[in-house]
């Protein structure tokens, strides 16, 4: 949670060409329970033409079973029209929680600094 709002701060930028649309969601804070609705619905959203998706998780300061969920779901809603999932990490935290679970290939995790 962002310490100014107490919510989530996600952010979503769409890009490239028309043969290549590419999108970007970035999420600042802490991505737990109660804030896997709003990122759902976001993820939703997103137009089925894309065929890059990146998951920025570099600002997160705590990612819970639910969130990882979330990242799950979204994974198989984008494996059903053709797009690629790309999750990117930088803090020891992020990587350990990602291997844990099982997801660090699944999920396409690229380690980046921040």
């Amino acid at each position: 949670m962002s310490e100014s709002s107490g919510r989530l701060d996600l952010e979503i930028f769409v890009r490239g060409d028309l043969d290549n649309p590419r999108a970007e969601m970035r999420v600042i804070g802490e991505f737990d329970r109660l804030q896997v609705a709003r990122f759902d619905r976001a993820g939703a959203a997103l137009s089925e033409t894309l065929q890059h998706l990146t998951v920025d998780l570099r600002k997160t300061t705590i990612i819970d079973s639910a969130a990882l969920g979330s990242l799950i779901r979204l994974r198989h809603g984008l494996d059903r029209v053709g797009c690629r999932l790309e999750v990117v990490v930088s803090t020891p935290f992020q990587i350990t929680v990602m291997k844990v679970g099982g997801l660090y290939d699944f999920l396409n995790v690229v380690v980046e600094p921040d």
